[in-house]
């Protein structure tokens, strides 16, 4: 079962392929009833999405590999344009899959919310950040880094504070001045999340 979620976009038409499998289905998005054909291998969604607003749907396809150690790419895109008719650029993300043990990890980070103006010239931004253990085998030895000096360079801007908010999972967070560091294991399907400031 793969699940696929679209968020924060005008306008969007979301496409997915399914490189080897046998089922696929058509969907609209915000539409009711959804739409459903089942004689294509590729996922068309299309609809509007408000700001802060994410669409989700799921889809289970039955596949006869001819080899269970190759290693099966599923790539989603997402097009659209804002109210004001200007194109996005196009944005995509891969899950990969497999019928035998493999070892694969991922990572995600994206902005919680709006930035703050805080009235006194500085701006407060909250990322979160998440580790995935996408692989059928557990992992250890994990370290995940984010360097937000190469975000907010030296003669550009300052990091007055910084700081780890939430964390939750199996991965130990550190701060330094500029950088924030987790490290540990990751167990099949497990995650682990944390927020920054």
């Amino acid at each position: 079962m793969l699940m696929v979620v679209a968020l924060n976009a005008q306008n969007v038409t979301i496409s997915g392929t399914q490189n080897k499998g046998n089922a696929g289905k058509n969907a609209e998005l915000k539409s009711t009833p959804v739409k459903i054909t089942k004689d294509m291998k590729i996922i068309t969604a299309t609809g509007d999405l408000l700001s802060g607003e994410a669409a989700t749907f799921t889809i289970t396809v039955t596949v006869l590999p001819t080899n269970i150690t190759d290693i099966f790419s599923n790539t989603v895109t997402m097009d659209g344009e804002d109210t004001s008719g200007n194109v996005l650029e196009q944005v995509s993300d891969v899950e990969d899959i497999s019928f035998n043990n493999y070892a694969n990890i991922d990572v995600d980070i994206r902005q919680l919310g709006s930035t703050t103006n805080n009235g006194d010239g500085t701006y407060t931004i909250t990322y979160e950040m998440q580790a995935f253990n996408d692989g059928t085998t557990d992992i250890s030895g994990v370290t995940l880094t984010d360097s937000l000096l190469d975000v907010f360079p030296g003669g550009i801007a300052t990091i007055n504070s910084l700081t780890i908010d939430s964390e939750v999972g199996p991965l130990t967070g550190s701060v330094t001045t500029d950088t924030v560091e987790a490290t540990g294991g990751l167990l099949v399907a497990k995650a682990t999340q944390w927020y920054t400031q």
